[in-house]
């Protein structure tokens, strides 16, 4: 799931950049990735809810669930 987020922030990006004139920072990419990434694994599987901060903090954790 989460290679699926990453090309997806990276063609969003380079579609951003080459239509849009558009230049992502790094960090801004993989923040998105992070939040992206948080937001399809509570919709597709049926686990228990995890907080942002603990998808950031503590990963394992939060799948382990």
């Amino acid at each position: 799931m989460i290679w699926e987020v990453v090309i997806c922030v990276i063609w969003k990006a380079r579609n951003g950049h080459i239509f849009n004139n558009e230049n992502a920072m790094w960090d801004e990419l993989v923040e998105e990735v992070k939040v992206m990434s948080w937001r399809w694994l509570l919709g597709r599987f049926n686990i228990p809810a995890c907080m942002y901060y603990e998808w950031c903090w503590c990963l394992q954790e939060c799948l382990m669930r």
